[in-house]
């Protein structure tokens, strides 16, 4: 399966992607609800991202482990560069 270009001109409404998934019940981890813990998708992409190619999700920083902190794994970002996502909302170079 090809690798889609995230959100990129498909002109779908778009929806919260939680990067580090927050399991069944929810979670008490405050980095959970931080700003480098999201992004926004279009509805294909975010149902892409949760139920298709997720190892390679994984390697482009779209889906964060368990026992990583979201602000410290670097997502490819709009197709263009790898950045690291700040709680702020502001990206870094990674």
């Amino acid at each position: 399966m090809q690798w889609p270009k995230v959100c990129q001109g498909s002109g779908s409404q778009l929806v919260g992607h939680h990067r580090r998934p927050r399991g069944n019940g929810g979670t008490k981890r405050h980095s959970s609800r931080r700003a480098a813990n999201g992004l926004m998708a279009c509805t294909w992409c975010h149902s892409f991202l949760e139920t298709g190619e997720r190892g390679e999700a994984r390697k482009l920083g779209f889906i964060v482990d368990q026992n990583e902190e979201p602000a410290d794994v670097a997502v490819f970002y709009r197709h263009e560069q790898t950045v690291l996502l700040c709680d702020d909302g502001s990206l870094v170079a990674a």
